[in-house]
């Protein structure tokens, strides 16, 4: 299951602003056509024209790391030849099934339905292409939770629950060539607080020990190769490798599970397909365009699927499930806490998934029929979404640029729109934001620089608090090339806009990423040799399979003593003990001893501090004696 890198980071709930650990790359030609030789099976769509009368298409997304989100890997296709069509005819075959049955029972559709029809089985395959069974993230969640409740910590009630795009479905192919798809899972145990910054005693009573534990355990279990142990990031985590999965573990962190959990029943709301497909083509745009980590100033995974959640619910096309509550707008970390674990304890499930629902916090999700008659939307291909969400971020998002006269950070809330998926009027939203524990540093502009605003929906943190100057400019740049693209180039040849030519266009900037990873912490034993974490420098395998090699000083090796001289040859001089005096410095001490016994005192006799004698041209240069 391929994971959404950027998305830890703003899934996790967060001590401070920027820390996170994972793998980057630069964006380049070279991995453009990996990028998009692993995602051709759904950068066209299928066609349904000689069965339907009317020509289907669309495309999606493709992002080899996305979640837990944290490994970025950045990329753009070179070349048609790494592109393929999508299966039209199965698509076609499957419409055309559907309205030759309707037919013969007498019921044969007219125009609006079997456009609908047909237009349903472009998102059901476009989303089918990117399932995932789970079978190896289900296998290696059972295996730890009985390792972890016999071995590493009996008696304790705890839950391992996954989280990011394991849960949300919401993961692109992997396309990095290292086989392992990522997935992302918390610790969470009954009894304690959550790891936050108003209980910083739980950092040090459960989380640090129990990262030390982990990183003890795993490193002994076969077939898992322990990767990482970071104990002091603003989420402390631990990563290990199996065959199949590159697995992140944190602790005592419950808004990931919350936020994967409300994400997975928004995409299961309103116009069926549609959030799934318009999510993975516009990260799939942004990967190509190489601003698609918060590491690097752009914006996380994780907003982009806000922003897209935001675009269809005010085009009428995803409802806001989200409930109001009379606390208040958010939820603190310890009531989150609370929600999860009894969530997890209860046998309520959804039917799908099998995943908790706690149904305090919003609805269950609710289908919607699409309606050209409510929403100019509502039969548009994915591409032509992806078209309409290119508008709606110019004219409305990022509009507030054209005045900000090099003081994009400074622009009051008043003059912004903030973005949110709680259906709520811009004018609540600005009251709600005071709720947030971090109002200062995420929504007051007056007191710190905030380029874009993304409302969390449950912590009131905000998401894009992460974009800088340079990614705002970034992305802005890159929406208004991709609508000028749009305008003026030719439809593909299905009539739609050319969506793969323009994942093709190479990124207008590139910015330099931060380093793999944190380093190891005290009390985890890392190599010094090979750089790996696991084991220490006198285990490694390395180092024992190489000669041993004494640290060699003036010629002779530590441990052996200087050889005597040879009969006939030169004894050791011993060291100088002081350095000799230059030429300058020796006269300039003879002048001063002969201004000295001039006045008759003795060469040793300083001067005395009344009537000072300078040594002629002495004093200038060295000073009073």
């Amino acid at each position: 299951m391929a994971c959404e890198a950027g998305d830890e980071e703003d899934l996790v709930h967060a001590w401070g602003e920027d820390t996170t650990v994972g793998s980057f790359g630069d964006a380049g030609a070279d991995d453009e056509e990996d990028l998009a030789a692993g995602n051709e099976a759904w950068l066209e769509a299928p066609e349904a024209e000689d069965a339907l009368g009317d020509d289907q298409g669309g495309g999606a997304v493709a992002d080899p790391y996305e979640d837990g989100w944290e490994e970025a890997a950045e990329g753009e296709g070179e070349g048609d030849d790494d592109l393929v069509d999508w299966p039209a005819d199965d698509a076609a075959a499957e419409g055309a099934s559907d309205a030759a049955i309707a037919e013969d029972e007498g019921l044969a559709w007219d125009g609006d339905e079997a456009e609908a029809a047909a237009l349903e089985v472009v998102y059901e395959t476009l989303n089918a292409e990117n399932q995932q069974d789970g079978a190896p993230e289900e296998a290696l969640l059972s295996l730890l939770r009985e390792g972890f409740a016999t071995r590493l910590f009996p008696g304790r009630r705890f839950h391992l629950e996954p989280f990011g795009s394991y849960v949300t479905d919401l993961g692109l192919p992997n396309s990095d060539g290292s086989g392992r798809s990522d997935l992302d899972v918390v610790l969470l145990f009954h009894g304690f607080r959550s790891d936050s910054f108003e209980a910083k005693e739980v950092r040090r009573d459960l989380v640090s020990p129990t990262i030390d534990q982990l990183a003890s355990y795993l490193r002994r279990q076969p077939g898992i190769v322990l990767k990482n142990v970071v104990p002091r990031a603003r989420v402390p985590i631990v990563t290990f490798e199996t065959t199949d999965l590159s697995v992140d573990i944190s602790v005592q962190q419950p808004y990931g599970v919350l936020n994967s959990w409300h994400l997975r029943d928004l995409c299961a709301s309103g116009w069926p397909g549609r959030l799934r497909a318009l999510a993975r083509l516009v990260k799939l745009w942004a990967k190509s365009k190489a601003i698609h980590t918060a590491k690097d100033g752009a914006l996380s995974s994780y907003g982009y699927v806000m922003l897209v959640t935001s675009f269809l619910q005010d085009r009428g096309g995803v409802p806001a499930l989200r409930l109001n509550r009379q606390s208040g707008p958010y939820l603190d970390a310890d009531a989150a806490l609370r929600h999860v674990l009894d969530a997890c304890s209860k046998s309520d499930r959804d039917a799908e998934t099998h995943l908790p629902r706690p149904g305090q916090l919003w609805r269950e999700p609710e289908v919607w029929e699409p309606s050209a008659s409510d929403s100019t939307q509502a039969m548009a291909k994915p591409v032509e979404l992806f078209h309409a969400w290119l508008d709606w971020m110019a004219d409305v998002v990022l509009a507030f640029l054209e005045y900000s006269e090099g003081a994009e950070g400074r622009v009051p809330l008043a003059d912004r729109h903030i973005v949110s998926v709680r259906g709520r009027t811009q004018e609540d939203l600005r009251a709600d934001v005071t709720w947030s524990p971090k109002r200062r540093e995420h929504w007051c502009p007056e007191a710190s620089e905030v380029f874009m605003l993304i409302e969390e929906p449950l912590n009131g943190e905000n998401v894009a608090r992460c974009v800088r100057k340079e990614g705002l400019w970034a992305i802005h740049q890159e929406v208004c090339r991709a609508r000028d693209f749009f305008a003026t180039n030719p439809p593909d040849e299905e009539g739609l806009p050319p969506f793969k030519a323009l994942l093709k266009l190479k990124p207008l900037s590139i910015r330099q990423q931060p380093p793999t990873s944190l380093g190891v912490g005290a009390g985890v034993s890392r190599c010094f040799g090979c750089g790996q974490a696991g084991h220490a420098l006198r285990d490694c395998p390395k180092q024992q399979a190489a000669p041993p090699q004494r640290h060699v000083v003036g010629g002779i090796p530590q441990g052996q003593k200087r050889p005597l001289p040879q009969p006939g040859g030169f004894a050791q001089e011993p060291p100088t003990k002081r350095p000799t005096m230059s030429a300058f410095g020796a006269q300039a001490r003879a002048r001063a001893l002969h201004a000295t016994a001039a006045a008759g005192r003795p060469p040793w006799a300083a001067p005395a501090r009344p009537g000072m004698v300078r040594a002629p041209g002495f004093g200038a240069a060295c000073g009073s004696w």
